[in-house]
């Protein structure tokens, strides 16, 4: 996994382009409550989050189970 806070490169990214991407905060919009954010990875496709909780509950219909 490829972590910047840890000082790791990330391909085809220069520093200040991604210190650029992370000025502003993101926010995490339609997360379930009792879940936190783990860790994000950037992927080929993307950006991947990962989240963990206990007892979380996930209503059909919801924006969240979308």
């Amino acid at each position: 996994m490829v972590n910047p806070a840890r000082g790791d490169a990330v391909p085809g990214c220069s520093a200040a382009l991604l210190n650029k991407a992370l000025e502003e905060p993101v926010p995490l919009e339609n997360v379930p409550a009792g879940l936190r954010l783990r860790s994000v990875t950037l992927t080929r496709d993307g950006i991947e989050a990962d989240f963990a909780g206990r007892s979380v509950t996930f209503r059909p219909g919801s924006a969240a189970a979308a």
